[in-house]
């Protein structure tokens, strides 16, 4: 993996009380959010309307949603729309609902206008709101769930390796388009030396190959090696099965994998439409091939710029990708992880 020093340092401001110290042209001014993780799932504390909910962190969601069962526990009028998504697993109906005031942390919103997923909540347990890339998207956004945070940022005269203040050394990513272009963050990949669309999405707990990229880098189902793990599921009805194949290089931008284990799913197999990511809309004959999830968020450290082409990242120890050897399961859930990191890694 190669890494770049990082140019100079910034000047940050951590909520309302600033870093006193002059570094230059570059300012950040920051906003913690204390995050827990539980069985990969990136929560924050949140109130809707003075009650309190937990919030689910999807950046594979274009969109936030709140599950209806948790609309009408929460006393939100819900009306009816006549749009659909795709999601992974299908189609689903969509309402919305207005919610007069949504506190995340010191943030506080009036009047949001959520969409409202048409299906009960399929599990009690499950946050409420699902928190998505068109709230993320407003700011420089830092994920750092390994140590308890995200923080959101406004960053001025900043280069993108002073967007990595906390290590001398760094790696970046192309994206494909800005994040503001479509509140989607799709980094360059290649596996096995073939380029791939792929998603940033800490929504799908683990990191997923379709079966088409996956055949494409010339791994299959039938291949020896390739080993059958049930099946996965998202947002929509139906389920699909999976496996965990060897792929001889896994690349995000200047980091690498060797002999990297991935799943591999027909995660999109029912999406005839536009669809939501891991959850919710882009193009259908734009869908991505990898889904890069929770696992990797895990294991590194990552800032999205809210504009610009660099997502910049380090690896901060751990298993880059986990997979799961149960006969049935969620893609949410994540119990065995291949014991991978980058080439020439070291945490930070």
């Amino acid at each position: 993996m190669e890494t770049r020093l990082a140019s100079g340092l910034c000047s940050l401001v951590f909520g309302l009380t600033a870093w006193n110290q002059a570094f230059g042209d570059c300012t950040i001014q920051m906003f913690d959010l204390p995050v827990t993780v539980e069985r990969n799932r990136a929560l924050l504390s949140g109130e809707i309307n003075g009650q309190l909910i937990k919030i689910f962190v999807d950046t594979g969601s274009a969109n936030s949603f709140i599950w209806r069962s948790e609309a009408k526990r929460l006393g939100l009028e819900v009306w009816d729309s006549s749009a659909v998504a795709m999601a992974v697993g299908g189609s689903i109906h969509l309402q919305h609902a207005l919610v007069k005031q949504l506190t995340l942390g010191k943030l506080t919103a009036s009047n949001v206008d959520f969409t409202v997923v048409g299906r009960e909540n399929p599990q009690p347990d499950l946050p409420a709101v699902v928190l998505g890339e068109n709230f993320f998207s407003r700011y420089s956004s830092e994920f750092d769930l390994r140590h308890g945070a995200i923080r959101l940022m406004h960053a001025k005269g900043c280069e993108p390796g002073q967007m990595a203040y906390w290590s001398k050394t760094y790696s970046l990513a192309k994206l494909t388009r800005p994040v503001a272009d479509g509140n989607e963050i799709r980094p360059e990949i290649m596996l096995n030396g073939k380029p791939l669309s792929a998603l940033l999405d800490s929504g799908a707990f683990t990191s997923v190959v379709t079966t088409g990229a996956a055949a494409r880098a010339n791994v299959t189902p039938e291949m020896p090696g390739v080993t059958a793990t049930g099946s996965v599921t998202g947002v929509g009805p139906h389920a699909a099965k999976s496996w965990v194949g060897t792929f001889d290089r896994f690349a995000i931008g200047d980091e690498q994998i060797h002999n990297a284990n991935l799943r591999i799913a027909d995660i999109f197999g029912y999406d005839a439409s536009p669809h939501i990511g891991s959850r919710i809309a882009v193009v259908a004959n734009d869908l991505p091939s990898m889904l890069i999830g929770a696992d990797f968020f895990m294991s590194h450290r990552i800032v999205v710029p809210e504009s610009g082409r660099d997502m910049v990242f380090t690896y901060e120890g751990g298993a880059v990708f986990q997979t799961i050897h149960k006969e049935s399961d969620p893609i949410e859930e994540a119990t065995a992880s291949s014991a991978q990191a980058p080439d020439g890694a070291s945490t930070n």
